[in-house]
């Protein structure tokens, strides 16, 4: 054995061993990447849930307060002695217009996939539990 065949058969050992290891690393980034996104999402998702609760409860507060349902455009046949009934039925309305951004953001993220693919089971088992803000959607309640 010369020599030359010596080092062919390092280099090519060298070689194997370099692409072995950057395989390794590539897989091992691309865990790591995929890991690092659910993560993200998972605090996204959970903020914006939160978000919701606070809103739901804010919408459903028994307190009223001056100039609420005063927005509502009166119809032309309305009677006057209604008008109060339905200015104050329309404070719900208000009050969801004011927070319509968080469940937007959460019907995006429902629609795109991001929630359903990647925590549908969590999302399933974490509704039984009260403390999880997500069990209100779910039928757990408040909280």
């Amino acid at each position: 054995m010369a020599l030359k065949d010596l080092t062919d058969i390092i280099q090519s050992g060298a070689v194997t061993i370099a692409s072995i290891v950057a395989i390794y690393g590539i897989s091992a980034w691309r865990v790591e990447f995929i890991g690092k996104r659910r993560i993200e999402l998972a605090e996204d998702v959970l903020a914006l849930f939160y978000q919701a609760k606070d809103a739901i409860e804010a919408m459903r507060s028994s307190f009223g307060y001056v100039g609420e349902g005063t927005t509502r455009q009166p119809r032309s046949d309305e009677k006057p002695e209604h008008k109060e009934s339905l200015d104050q039925a329309y404070v719900l309305i208000e009050r969801y217009n004011k927070y319509a951004d968080v469940f937007s953001r959460l019907h995006a993220r429902k629609k795109n996939g991001d929630i359903l693919n990647n925590f549908s089971s969590s999302l399933v088992e974490s509704s039984n539990n009260p403390e999880c803000p997500c069990s209100f959607f779910h039928g757990g309640g408040m909280g």
